[in-house]
């Protein structure tokens, strides 16, 4: 990368190849890569910080379409911080919940 962005990473991209890839929007790989969309895949570093731009917004989450009684697919919006477990509650027993 040819310089340094703070940028919202919405889905992680279970791609083949070593490590795990971002897909980032064009601004966002714009900003990082001097305007140049051109490359398509480069090498960078990253880390998780706070997120300021969800303040004030409660914690959400839905249930996605193809969801069942027997199996669910949950997308949580408006976290501040990265996810670390999810757990659903059944008659009384918690159960943790696995993130992919």
């Amino acid at each position: 990368p040819k310089s340094s962005a703070v940028v919202t990473i919405i889905d992680k991209c279970h791609c083949d190849g070593p490590g795990s890839n971002l897909d980032l929007s064009p601004a966002a790989f714009k900003a990082i890569n001097g305007g140049d969309l051109s490359d398509g895949i480069i090498p960078i570093t990253w880390k998780t910080v706070s997120c300021s731009i969800n303040q004030g917004k409660e914690l959400q989450y839905r249930f996605k379409e193809g969801s069942t009684k027997w199996w669910i697919q949950l997308a949580v919006h408006y976290n501040v911080e990265p996810i670390k477990k999810v757990e659903v509650r059944i008659n009384r027993k918690w159960y943790r919940m696995v993130i992919q």
